[in-house]
C-alpha cells in the first residue's frame, strides 16, 4: 500500500510537470507564429509605401507595425502584451496543477493516516482478545480449583472458608470484566444517557475505597483518603461510582507491580470545578503516553510479554463517562517508575444550573 501510493504520487506529479512543459511548449510555438506573421505584416507595409500608400492608411491596415521606422517593426508594447499573456497562462497552470498536488498530498495523508489507525486499532482489539481471555481464564482456573477442592474432601471451617473468599473474589474480577465490556458497549452504541443531579463525591469515595481496602492491604499499598466531607458535586451517581472504581483499581494495580507504595485520594475547588485527583507511586508512564492511555483497548507495552493485568477499557470508561457529565480528566507523569496523577474536574451543582 504505501509503495502504491507513493506511486501514484510521483506519477501524478510527473503528469502535472509535464502538463506545464507542453503547456510551456505551446505558448513558445504560438508566440512563434505571431511574430512571424506580424514580421510578415511589416514587410507587407514596406512594400505598400513604397508603392505610395498614404502613411495613415498603412497605419490603419496594419495596427501591430510601427510603420514610421524604416524598414517597419513590430510595436514594442505588443510584443510585451504577448509575453504577459504567456506569463499569465503559465502562471495560471503553475497554481492549478500544484493546487492538484497538494490536495492529491493531503488526500494520500488522510487515507495513510486513516489506514494507520486502524491497523493501530486491529492491534489493540487482538491485545484486547488476549487480555480478557487471560483475564476470564485465570478466575476460571481458580474457581474450578476451589470447587474441585471443596467436593473431594471435607475441609475444616477455616480453610472453607478461605475457599469460599477465593471464589467471591474470582467472582467479582469476572463481574468487573463483563460490566466494562457491557460499559463500553454502551458508551459506543450511544446508549449512555447520564442524569446529573447533587452528588456527595466523598460518600462515594469512601464506599469505593472500603471496597478495595482488602485487595491493598494485601498488595502492600496504603490508601490515603483526603476528601473533604460535604464535598458535592453535580454528575450521574452511576457515572461517578464508576469513574472512581476504575481510577483506583489502575492505581492500585500499578502501585502493587512495584512491591506496595501509596495511593492518594483528593478534592478541591479549581477552575470553577470539583478536581477529584488520584495519585500513585507505582509504575508511571512516559508523557508521551498520557493522551494514548485514555483510547480503546490501549495498553502500554507488549501484550506478549505483560505481567499486568487489565482489558485496555477503564481509562476510555472513565473519558466517555467524565465528558457525557459535562467533566474534563487528564493524566500526567514524569516518566516510568514516577508519581502519576490523574485529575477529574467534576461540575459544581451550583455552576450546573
Amino acid at each position: 500500500m504505501q509503495i502504491s501510493m507513493l506511486i501514484l504520487l510521483v506519477v501524478c506529479s510527473a503528469q502535472v510537470l509535464w502538463w506545464f512543459v507542453d503547456q510551456e511548449r505551446m505558448i513558445q510555438a504560438h508566440r512563434a507564429r505571431m511574430i512571424a506573421l506580424w514580421r510578415a505584416e511589416g514587410a507587407a507595409a514596406q512594400v505598400l509605401l513604397e508603392t505610395g500608400v498614404d502613411l495613415r492608411t498603412v497605419e490603419a491596415l496594419f495596427p501591430h507595425i510601427e510603420v514610421g521606422k524604416h524598414p517597419p517593426q513590430i510595436r514594442q508594447v505588443v510584443i510585451e502584451d504577448l509575453d504577459a499573456t504567456r506569463f499569465r497562462r503559465l502562471n495560471r497552470y503553475a497554481w492549478e496543477g500544484g493546487f492538484f498536488v497538494v490536495v492529491l498530498f493531503a488526500c494520500m495523508a488522510v487515507i495513510w493516516r486513516t489506514l494507520r489507525q486502524e491497523a493501530s486499532l486491529r492491534q489493540r482489539q487482538q491485545n484486547f482478545i488476549a487480555a480478557v481471555t487471560h483475564e476470564l481464564k485465570s478466575p476460571l482456573a481458580s474457581l474450578q480449583l476451589s470447587a474441585e477442592t471443596m467436593a473431594m474432601r471435607q475441609l475444616e471451617p477455616e480453610r472453607q472458608q478461605i475457599l469460599v473468599r477465593r471464589v467471591l473474589d474470582d467472582l467479582v474480577r469476572m463481574e468487573d470484566l463483563i460490566s466494562k465490556i457491557l460499559d463500553t458497549s454502551r458508551l459506543e452504541q450511544g446508549r449512555f444517557h447520564p442524569e446529573a443531579e447533587p452528588v456527595a463525591l466523598d460518600r462515594i469515595v469512601e464506599g469505593v475505597v472500603s471496597g478495595f481496602a482488602e485487595r491493598a492491604e494485601t498488595a502492600g499499598v496504603i490508601i490515603e483518603q483526603q476528601v473533604p466531607t460535604e464535598t458535592e458535586i453535580f454528575a450521574d451517581p452511576d457515572s461517578v461510582k464508576t469513574v472512581v472504581r476504575n481510577l483506583m483499581e489502575n492505581a492500585i494495580k500499578a502501585t502493587a507491580s512495584t512491591g506496595g507504595g501509596r495511593v492518594t485520594l483528593r478534592a478541591q475547588p479549581a477552575d470553577g470545578f470539583i478536581r477529584f485527583t488520584v495519585e500513585d507511586t507505582g509504575v508511571g508512564f512516559a508523557p508521551s503516553e498520557a493522551e494514548r492511555l485514555f483510547q480503546k483497548f490501549y495498553r502500554p507495552g507488549d501484550e506478549m510479554r505483560r505481567r499486568s493485568t487489565g482489558t485496555g477499557l477503564g481509562l476510555f470508561i472513565v473519558r466517555r463517562m467524565v465528558s457525557a457529565n459535562g467533566g474534563r480528566v487528564k493524566a500526567f507523569s514524569a516518566g516510568e517508575g514516577r508519581v502519576a496523577l490523574f485529575t477529574v474536574d467534576w461540575r459544581r451543582p451550583r455552576e450546573a444550573h
